[in-house]
């Protein structure tokens, strides 16, 4: 804990790295790039961690851990996780970790807030054309599957609308 990397050019490497213990980064800041790629953790703890401001130096990728947190209570630590996501560098199976992790612990509607949360973020960095107006629909309608009932809100629109245009005193 209260570990300080200020080299902004070189790495802060743990990249590869394999712990069977608990591995406290919690009050630690980057200053620069930050490599967690491909380790794999039993118990982290990145509690009050500050990370780079630019995304790109911050690397989770195929990072996997059986616990992990960012506060010191579930739901603070879940929103501390998922901002944490948002500012490493993009990869789908950061939010795919993520999702597992809150399945695991029982938390259902934080793994579906992390999958959703991947997929605009998968938009907004690597979808253009069609494909991100496709994208943009299956959000805006059903949350990428995981709020369906979001599709009865513009239904219920249009059903409103024909009563309004179609009212029993308008027709002949």
């Amino acid at each position: 804990g209260n570990a300080k990397f200020k080299n902004k050019e070189k790495d802060a490497s743990f990249g590869a790295m394999k712990l069977g213990g608990h591995a406290f980064f919690n009050d630690a800041v980057f200053e620069g790039p930050a490599n967690f790629n491909y380790a794999d953790f039993a118990w982290l703890d990145l509690s009050k961690t500050v990370c780079p401001k630019v995304a790109a130096k911050f690397h989770m990728q195929g990072m996997s851990y059986k616990y992990i947190r960012a506060a010191p209570n579930e739901p603070e630590s879940h929103r501390a996780l998922l901002k944490l996501a948002d500012q490493s560098a993009y990869s789908a199976d950061v939010y795919n970790h993520l999702e597992e992790f809150f399945l695991r612990q029982g938390y259902r509607d934080d793994a579906d807030r992390a999958f959703i949360q991947g997929k605009r973020r998968e938009r907004k960095e690597n979808l253009r054309g069609l494909s991100w107006v496709g994208d943009c629909l299956l959000d805006w309608l059903v949350g990428y599957g995981r709020r369906p009932w979001q599709a009865g809100i513009p239904c219920a629109a249009l059903v409103a609308l024909g009563c309004v245009l179609f009212s029993p005193k308008k027709m002949e």
